[in-house]
Protein backbone atom coordinates (compact mmCIF):
# COMPACT_ATOMS: atom_id res chain seq x y z
CA UNK A 1 0.00 0.00 0.00
CA UNK A 2 1.33 3.51 -1.00
CA UNK A 3 2.24 6.06 2.31
CA UNK A 4 -0.79 7.92 0.92
CA UNK A 5 -3.58 5.55 0.56
CA UNK A 6 -4.92 6.64 3.66
CA UNK A 7 -8.14 5.55 5.35
CA UNK A 8 -10.34 8.64 4.78
CA UNK A 9 -11.80 7.98 8.32
CA UNK A 10 -8.90 8.04 9.88
CA UNK A 11 -8.68 11.22 12.03
CA UNK A 12 -4.92 12.19 13.51
CA UNK A 13 -6.79 15.28 15.02
CA UNK A 14 -8.40 15.21 18.15
CA UNK A 15 -12.21 16.39 18.50
CA UNK A 16 -10.87 19.04 20.64
CA UNK A 17 -8.65 19.67 17.84
CA UNK A 18 -11.65 20.29 15.37
CA UNK A 19 -13.93 21.99 16.88
CA UNK A 20 -11.20 24.19 17.59
CA UNK A 21 -10.86 24.74 13.69
CA UNK A 22 -14.60 24.50 13.38
CA UNK A 23 -14.83 26.88 15.74
CA UNK A 24 -12.50 29.80 14.31
CA UNK A 25 -13.34 29.11 10.89
CA UNK A 26 -17.26 29.18 10.89
CA UNK A 27 -17.29 31.75 13.57
CA UNK A 28 -16.71 34.62 10.71
CA UNK A 29 -19.14 33.71 8.59
CA UNK A 30 -21.94 36.40 8.70
CA UNK A 31 -24.39 38.39 6.12
CA UNK A 32 -22.69 39.96 3.39
CA UNK A 33 -18.94 38.54 4.14
CA UNK A 34 -17.14 37.39 0.94
CA UNK A 35 -16.59 33.60 0.48
CA UNK A 36 -13.17 34.63 0.11
CA UNK A 37 -12.41 35.97 3.13
CA UNK A 38 -14.09 32.98 4.82
CA UNK A 39 -11.65 30.55 2.46
CA UNK A 40 -8.63 32.72 3.39
CA UNK A 41 -9.40 32.51 6.92
CA UNK A 42 -9.72 28.45 6.44
CA UNK A 43 -5.83 29.05 5.25
CA UNK A 44 -5.05 30.77 7.91
CA UNK A 45 -5.98 27.85 10.38
CA UNK A 46 -3.82 25.67 8.45
CA UNK A 47 -1.04 27.40 8.68
CA UNK A 48 -0.90 28.21 11.85
CA UNK A 49 -0.62 24.25 12.47
CA UNK A 50 2.13 23.86 10.10
CA UNK A 51 4.62 26.81 10.31
CA UNK A 52 6.45 25.75 6.94
CA UNK A 53 3.45 25.06 5.22
CA UNK A 54 1.60 27.42 2.94
CA UNK A 55 -2.00 26.89 1.62
CA UNK A 56 -4.11 27.76 -2.16
CA UNK A 57 -8.18 27.10 -2.32
CA UNK A 58 -8.65 27.38 -5.92
CA UNK A 59 -12.57 27.22 -6.93
CA UNK A 60 -13.32 25.74 -10.40
CA UNK A 61 -16.17 26.62 -12.67
CA UNK A 62 -19.55 24.80 -13.26
CA UNK A 63 -18.50 22.63 -15.74
CA UNK A 64 -15.62 21.40 -13.67
CA UNK A 65 -13.00 21.97 -16.30
CA UNK A 66 -11.79 25.57 -15.23
CA UNK A 67 -10.14 27.06 -12.60
CA UNK A 68 -11.51 30.54 -11.93
CA UNK A 69 -9.32 31.38 -9.50
CA UNK A 70 -8.17 30.87 -5.92
CA UNK A 71 -7.30 32.49 -2.67
CA UNK A 72 -3.78 31.95 0.01
CA UNK A 73 -3.17 33.71 3.03
CA UNK A 74 0.79 34.08 3.01
CA UNK A 75 1.81 33.78 -0.70
CA UNK A 76 1.01 36.28 -3.43
CA UNK A 77 -2.02 36.16 -4.78
CA UNK A 78 -0.83 36.73 -8.39
CA UNK A 79 -0.07 33.44 -8.03
CA UNK A 80 -3.19 32.30 -8.85
CA UNK A 81 -3.71 33.77 -11.73
CA UNK A 82 -1.39 31.43 -13.53
CA UNK A 83 -3.60 28.68 -13.86
CA UNK A 84 -6.80 31.05 -13.71
CA UNK A 85 -8.94 30.07 -17.15
CA UNK A 86 -6.39 27.29 -18.54
CA UNK A 87 -8.69 24.08 -19.06
CA UNK A 88 -7.51 21.28 -16.87
CA UNK A 89 -5.74 18.38 -17.76
CA UNK A 90 -3.90 15.56 -16.42
CA UNK A 91 -0.32 16.56 -15.30
CA UNK A 92 -0.73 19.96 -14.94
CA UNK A 93 0.94 20.49 -11.73
CA UNK A 94 -0.42 19.14 -8.49
CA UNK A 95 -3.85 20.96 -8.38
CA UNK A 96 -4.70 20.18 -12.10
CA UNK A 97 -3.89 16.36 -11.79
CA UNK A 98 -5.57 16.43 -8.11
CA UNK A 99 -9.03 18.12 -9.84
CA UNK A 100 -8.54 15.37 -12.97
CA UNK A 101 -7.91 12.18 -10.79
CA UNK A 102 -10.65 13.13 -8.03
CA UNK A 103 -7.83 11.85 -5.63
CA UNK A 104 -4.63 13.05 -3.39
CA UNK A 105 -2.00 14.11 -5.30
CA UNK A 106 1.77 14.48 -3.81
CA UNK A 107 4.59 16.10 -5.75
CA UNK A 108 8.32 15.78 -3.06
CA UNK A 109 10.31 17.74 -5.21
CA UNK A 110 8.81 20.29 -7.91
CA UNK A 111 12.15 20.77 -9.47
CA UNK A 112 12.03 17.48 -11.06
CA UNK A 113 8.33 16.55 -11.24
CA UNK A 114 7.24 17.03 -15.15
CA UNK A 115 3.85 17.72 -14.13
CA UNK A 116 5.48 21.29 -13.07
CA UNK A 117 7.08 21.99 -16.52
CA UNK A 118 4.66 24.57 -17.79
CA UNK A 119 4.59 26.25 -14.52
CA UNK A 120 7.49 25.47 -12.04
CA UNK A 121 9.32 29.13 -12.69
CA UNK A 122 6.25 30.38 -10.50
CA UNK A 123 6.71 28.60 -7.72
CA UNK A 124 10.59 28.60 -7.56
CA UNK A 125 10.74 32.49 -7.22
CA UNK A 126 8.86 31.67 -3.94
CA UNK A 127 11.10 28.98 -3.13
CA UNK A 128 8.10 26.35 -2.52
CA UNK A 129 9.77 22.72 -3.36
CA UNK A 130 6.96 20.76 -2.66
CA UNK A 131 3.24 20.01 -2.70
CA UNK A 132 0.17 17.86 -1.96
CA UNK A 133 -3.25 18.55 -3.18
CA UNK A 134 -7.11 17.05 -2.40
CA UNK A 135 -9.92 17.98 -4.53
CA UNK A 136 -12.63 19.20 -2.84
CA UNK A 137 -16.52 17.09 -3.48
CA UNK A 138 -20.00 18.61 -3.54
CA UNK A 139 -21.90 16.33 -0.71
CA UNK A 140 -22.88 13.05 -2.04
CA UNK A 141 -21.73 13.27 -5.49
CA UNK A 142 -17.80 13.03 -7.08
CA UNK A 143 -17.96 16.61 -8.73
CA UNK A 144 -15.16 18.45 -8.23
CA UNK A 145 -15.80 22.27 -6.51
CA UNK A 146 -12.32 23.00 -5.64
CA UNK A 147 -9.20 21.97 -5.20
CA UNK A 148 -7.09 22.52 -1.57
CA UNK A 149 -2.91 22.53 -1.55
CA UNK A 150 -0.82 22.44 0.63
CA UNK A 151 3.29 23.78 -0.22
CA UNK A 152 6.17 23.77 1.88
CA UNK A 153 9.33 24.98 1.25
CA UNK A 154 11.36 21.68 1.80
CA UNK A 155 11.85 19.21 -0.59
CA UNK A 156 9.41 16.32 1.00
CA UNK A 157 6.45 14.09 1.65
CA UNK A 158 3.49 15.33 3.96
CA UNK A 159 3.31 14.05 7.61
CA UNK A 160 0.93 11.58 8.82
CA UNK A 161 -0.49 14.94 10.97
CA UNK A 162 -0.44 17.06 7.66
CA UNK A 163 -2.59 14.42 5.55
CA UNK A 164 -4.79 13.42 8.39
CA UNK A 165 -5.66 17.22 8.72
CA UNK A 166 -6.08 18.26 4.95
CA UNK A 167 -8.46 15.11 4.98
CA UNK A 168 -10.69 16.45 7.88
CA UNK A 169 -11.26 20.09 7.04
CA UNK A 170 -11.53 19.37 3.27
CA UNK A 171 -14.66 18.30 4.20
CA UNK A 172 -15.31 21.88 6.64
CA UNK A 173 -14.43 23.62 2.84
CA UNK A 174 -16.61 21.54 1.55
CA UNK A 175 -19.37 22.81 3.95
CA UNK A 176 -18.65 26.69 3.58
CA UNK A 177 -18.69 26.29 -0.53
CA UNK A 178 -21.71 24.46 -0.53
CA UNK A 179 -23.64 26.80 1.79
CA UNK A 180 -22.95 29.79 -0.59
CA UNK A 181 -24.27 28.27 -3.47
CA UNK A 182 -27.12 27.64 -1.67
CA UNK A 183 -27.35 30.47 -0.43
CA UNK A 184 -26.85 32.33 -3.68
CA UNK A 185 -29.32 29.43 -5.78
CA UNK A 186 -26.19 29.57 -8.20
CA UNK A 187 -22.60 28.23 -8.80
CA UNK A 188 -20.35 30.87 -6.70
CA UNK A 189 -16.96 32.86 -7.40
CA UNK A 190 -14.48 33.86 -4.92
CA UNK A 191 -16.67 37.49 -4.88
CA UNK A 192 -19.66 36.43 -4.12
CA UNK A 193 -20.95 37.47 -0.43
CA UNK A 194 -23.24 35.15 2.77
CA UNK A 195 -27.02 36.19 2.18
CA UNK A 196 -28.79 33.89 4.62
CA UNK A 197 -26.83 32.93 7.70
CA UNK A 198 -29.86 30.93 8.95
CA UNK A 199 -29.77 28.37 6.03
CA UNK A 200 -26.35 27.25 7.67
CA UNK A 201 -26.47 23.71 8.23
CA UNK A 202 -23.01 23.53 10.38
CA UNK A 203 -23.00 20.04 12.36
CA UNK A 204 -22.85 21.16 16.48
CA UNK A 205 -20.49 18.64 17.41
CA UNK A 206 -18.22 16.15 16.13
CA UNK A 207 -20.05 13.29 16.09
CA UNK A 208 -22.96 15.15 14.09
CA UNK A 209 -20.34 15.49 11.05
CA UNK A 210 -19.36 12.07 11.75
CA UNK A 211 -22.85 10.36 10.93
Amino acid sequence: MSDYDRDQNQFVLTPEEFVEGYQYITEYISDGVPLKDVLIKAIKFFEQRFESSKGTIMLLDETGTHFTGGVTHSLPEEMMGHYTGIELYEGMGTCGTAACRRELVVTTDISIDEKWDPFRSVVEELELKSCWSVPIFAPESNHVVGVFAMYSTEVREPSDEELATIESFKELITLIVTNYIEANQRHVNLQDSYKDPEKVNWPSTLSDREK
